[in-house]
């Protein structure tokens, strides 16, 4: 998963302002502007098993 808290709410953000987006979508938007990049295999776990 992401290695902190802030991290995962920017995801959590990200995926509740779109929930039909793409894992790719979802990574992308997260990681503009970010200096930690996430993967779309963690937005994907994210969304099966952590979503808020």
């Amino acid at each position: 998963m992401l290695t902190d808290a802030r991290g995962e709410r920017r995801l959590a953000r990200v995926f509740r302002s779109n929930r039909r987006a793409t894992a790719a979508q979802i990574a992308q938007e997260v990681n503009a502007g970010s200096d930690r990049k996430v993967s779309e295999y963690t937005v994907h776990q994210f969304v099966t098993y952590g979503a808020a």
